[in-house]
């Protein structure tokens, strides 16, 4: 039993080091602002919290970029007819009110705007592991995520609509509202 502790320990403790952090150079996808992000080359993980989110040698979610400037958040590469939107939308009463939400809960209201590629549901979750410390905007994200999922129509063939039932019911159960989570 001893042994088995130590090799645990051992284990956890070289995996603590596998983050590998370093400055990424990056150019403001609106506005061509130059700011330096801090990115990894590498991470480990082991297992996950019932919500989904990883525990691991990381932050998670992965840190996003943020502008400093104009406050976008580039969660992923914007298509030329997006390129022409997100002046507007950064610019937005709306989007400056999100301004102290979490990184990931930008993107997700960006995302249902852009209606690309992204899953603004699955960001809304991400945001929910953002705000840990925050059980009051937790509490709010939590409840959007599983307001969203409940929407989703029933589909137990589609691998997206079954991953999300889990973190939803999650969510519910962290919300006290366990009738809820017993439906989902």
């Amino acid at each position: 039993l001893i042994s088995g502790v130590a090799a645990a320990v051992v284990c956890l403790g070289g995996a603590a080091q596998a983050g590998t952090p370093y400055p990424m150079k990056m150019k403001c996808a609106v506005g061509g602002e130059n700011f330096t992000h801090t990115a990894t080359g590498s991470y480990s993980t082991w297992g996950q919290r019932p919500d989904g989110k990883p525990y691991g040698s990381w932050e998670f979610p992965m840190p996003l970029p943020v502008c400093p400037g104009n406050g976008l958040v580039m969660y992923r590469d914007f298509t030329t007819p997006e390129l022409k939107l997100l002046p507007g939308l950064l610019a937005s009463d709306t989007y400056k009110s999100l301004a102290a939400d979490a990184s990931y809960y930008r993107a997700a209201w960006l995302q249902r705007w852009l209606k690309g590629e992204g899953d603004p549901l699955w960001l809304v979750l991400q945001a929910s592991w953002q705000v840990d410390d925050d059980p009051f905007r937790k509490a709010l994200y939590q409840r959007e995520f599983a307001q969203g999922a409940e929407a989703e129509p029933a589909n137990r063939g589609d691998a997206r609509w079954l991953g999300i039932q889990v973190p939803a019911s999650n969510a519910r159960r962290e919300l006290g509202e366990f009738d809820a989570a017993k439906a989902d």
